[in-house]
């Protein structure tokens, strides 16, 4: 069974004796930056102390990307019936420019990733294959 959020920080604040609405208030703000972190990355490996890390996906920002082509161009205010879709669209489109950007490092990693494989090929020693239908017979 998880434990509910709100929960955790009354726990944490009678353990410590901390004010529970300034851990409240920390927490409210650690997932908010690490929203805007997954949102707008700055590389492909995005790595949290103690919590982990995220891999972006290449097919996910190629849909993204694929998504927006036809809308690539800055559209102004006055095309917007109401600043939440004008802001809406703002962010959209700077994650396409972001994205951009990541699939141009994604690629430069596989052409990296590639290489190394071919290295390493040239100087390991492949092992044959075993032939298996030998493998369970009894002699």
């Amino acid at each position: 069974m998880q434990t509910n959020h709100l929960d955790v920080y009354k726990k944490v604040a009678e353990e410590t004796g901390k004010d529970e609405q300034l851990l409240k208030d920390i927490g409210s703000f650690i997932f908010k930056e690490t929203s805007q972190i997954l949102k707008d990355p700055t590389c492909l490996i995005v790595k949290l102390k103690g919590i982990g890390s995220w891999h972006l996906r290449k097919k996910r920002m190629e849909i993204v990307v694929g998504e927006w082509t036809d809308r690539a161009k800055v559209r102004g205010r006055e095309e917007f019936s109401s600043d939440d879709g004008y802001n809406t669209y703002l962010a959209k489109h700077i994650q396409y420019l972001n994205f951009q950007e990541r699939l141009k490092e994604y690629e430069e990693y596989l052409r990296i990733r590639d290489e190394v494989r071919a290295e390493r090929h040239k100087t390991q020693f492949i092992i044959p294959p075993v032939d298996k239908s030998d493998k369970f017979k009894s002699e």
